[in-house]
């Protein structure tokens, strides 16, 4: 991820949310980041009334703007880790979460549910990294192969959507497989445990099932839009 699109998806953000609050939440973080040294009158302002709970994904937002040297808020931030943006939207509408990054998808099945979210940005980004894997010894060519097998997916986000659409593709539908909704550590757990035939995923996930021996039976890479979205809590 470049510097320059982290800049935009992170800061534009803050600026979408944090305009409209001086006080996100009374919650006390756990993990703050620091404040920035000397900080103006504003600032202190700003700092004292002010929490921002962000989700992130693994080596996600606070690892990068750490490593680009932009890690110094005028105010209190906690980042909480997810595995995807469904959870992420689940913890929004919970009121747990002020603000989080996600693709347009798992907006979308929050919307359909009338969950408490609001899409404050969107951007671009890569498509990649989001695949149907099998097994090494899997004799599957094509996803048409893939009917009646038990093929594991990550629930209202991209891999529910590009399994979706690969099915469709070759005249199949989530019915002729046998779809097992999985969280991303529960899914690489059964996938190494040759408990799936395929699996629909993304992100960290692919190359630590690579690295023993899956391989990609197709990428969703021309399949996806390739936009993401800024969701934030209406309270926020």
């Amino acid at each position: 991820m470049s510097t320059n699109w982290l800049r935009q998806n992170f800061f534009f953000s803050l600026g979408c949310l944090l305009v409209a609050t001086t006080a996100c939440s009374d919650v006390k973080s756990t993990s703050p980041t620091t404040i920035a040294a000397n900080p103006g009158p504003s600032q202190i302002a700003v700092s004292n009334t002010t929490q921002l709970r962000v989700a992130k994904y693994k080596g996600g937002w606070d690892l990068n703007l750490k490593l680009a040297g932009l890690n110094n808020f005028p105010y209190t931030t906690q980042f909480t880790e997810f595995t995807g943006g469904n959870l992420m939207v689940q913890s929004i509408n919970a009121g747990a979460i002020d603000l989080a990054s996600a693709s347009e998808i798992p907006p979308i099945f929050a919307i359909e549910s009338k969950a408490s979210v609001k899409i404050i940005a969107s951007l671009k980004g890569p498509t990649v990294g989001q695949v149907v894997l099998v097994p090494k010894d899997s004799t599957a060519k094509t996803i048409a192969d893939l009917k009646g097998k038990k093929v594991g997916y990550v629930k209202a986000t991209t891999a529910h959507y590009f399994l979706i659409k690969m099915l469709e593709k070759v005249g199949l539908t989530m019915k002729d497989i046998n779809a097992i909704p999985l969280s991303i550590p529960d899914g690489l757990s059964a996938f190494r445990k040759g408990q799936l035939d395929a699996w629909a995923t993304y992100g960290y996930s692919i190359s630590q099932a690579e690295k023993e021996g899956a391989r990609v039976l197709e990428s969703a890479k021309d399949i996806l839009s390739g936009n993401f979205v800024i969701i934030a809590s209406p309270n926020a």
